[in-house]
């Protein structure tokens, strides 16, 4: 299966999956009718690694299942290559589910749960032990197919539920958090793994977590759910450098929110004559009091020293709050009076590079220009 990649604007086209106005609410008894979904719209191109990122509640797992076929929409359709999904039960879909518990058959071996959809299709035996053969290799567990599941490691298990998701060869792969059962260090090894078997196989992965990070390693491109609504769609880069709102800006990684008043298209007001200049004429100058946030990440922010900056405009003075030794970075929590707020640096650690200052000290941060963003109100 081929198709054609997001966008700047985080669209797709081709065939693939259409989610169109869908609307889930669950009947709550004695109290107000749950929306965990809400008109929300969706394309998801073909051979595309796509993540559906929020918080817990967020309606992500609700949609999922809606997909999968688990639940059914209370308004709206699912449509696959321009086919509607809404009639066909789950086992018709040429759909498979990984599960956060990976929900293996603890009496089977490794192969026969494998090859339990297979069987169910009526496939050949010949057939079903090929294929067994294939995705073991697939997911490099090759001579594993007799042991049975409890006899795995977790990362093991979790190879032999995307193996039996796979061996069905669907055309999309729904993962539910897969990762989360993981401790980090084989969480880390098992993103790179999910990735690769993505690109081997050709199937869009619609995959499903609160984790940032996941999102940012893995996809092709990131929806960023809250309250049953996507408050933003794009390429993770785009989605960390150009949060368009305050949520998205906070929920992905670490952020410095400012706020002011625009003075003109290109200086925002901090309060009193203290000013923040952008690179370029982004700001609203219809005359009105917009009262605006500002995004920059702790990564883009600096300490300089003396007259040894470049922006003399975005340099303002500051006292060293915190510490925080991260092993690779040190962050640096710096009070700012003049924006009223509280600004975190992230230094890099490198041999013989700069000493961090220490707590209490008097410090300049500067914020350059190009890394400011402003959100939407």
């Amino acid at each position: 299966m081929t198709g054609e990649r997001a966008g700047p604007t985080g669209t797709v086209s081709g065939t693939g999956l259409a989610i169109r106005r869908v609307t889930k609410v669950f009947d709550a008894a004695g109290s107000t009718d749950v929306r965990a979904v809400d008109d929300l719209s969706l394309e998801i191109g073909q051979n595309e690694f796509f993540t559906l990122l929020g918080p817990s509640g967020c309606g992500k797992t609700t949609l999922l299942r809606m997909i999968a076929g688990l639940e059914q929409p209370t308004a709206g359709e699912v449509l696959l290559d321009g086919e509607p999904l809404q009639d066909l039960p789950p086992y018709r879909r040429p759909i498979n589910t990984v599960f956060q518990s990976y929900a293996l058959f603890p009496h089977m071996s490794v192969g026969e749960n494998i090859a339990f959809g297979l069987k169910m299709r009526g496939l050949d035996s010949a057939i079903i032990a090929r294929k067994v053969d294939e995705v073991l290799a697939l997911v490099r567990l090759e001579g594993l197919a007799e042991r049975r599941p409890a006899q795995l490691s977790g990362g093991q298990q979790q190879r032999v539920a995307l193996a039996r998701a796979l061996a069905n060869e669907p055309k999309i792969l729904l993962l539910d958090e897969p990762l989360s059962a993981l401790d980090l260090k084989l969480r880390k090894q098992m993103r790179l793994e999910l990735k690769r078997l993505q690109k081997a196989t050709g199937i869009t992965f619609i995959f499903v977590t609160h984790d940032q990070e996941e999102a940012l390693i893995m996809s092709d491109r990131v929806a960023v759910l809250s309250e049953g609504r996507v408050l933003q769609l794009g390429p993770p880069e785009e989605i960390y450098r150009r949060p368009r709102s305050r949520f998205v800006a906070d929920f992905i990684g670490d952020t410095n929110i400012i706020l002011g008043h625009p003075k003109d298209a290109e200086r925002l007001v901090l309060g009193g004559a203290a000013e923040l200049r952008f690179a370029a004429a982004v700001l609203p100058t219809d005359g009105r009091d917009h009262a605006l946030s500002v995004a920059i990440r702790p990564e883009s922010c600096r300490l300089v020293n003396g007259a040894a900056y470049d922006d003399l405009a975005n340099v303002f003075d500051g006292r060293v709050r915190e510490i925080e030794y991260l092993g690779a970075d040190t962050c640096v929590l710096v009070d700012v009076e003049a924006l009223g707020a509280s600004i975190t640096v992230r230094l890099r650690n490198t041999e013989g590079g700069a000493v961090p200052p220490r707590e209490g000290e008097t410090v300049r941060v500067s914020l350059p220009a190009a890394a400011l963003w402003v959100l939407e109100p």
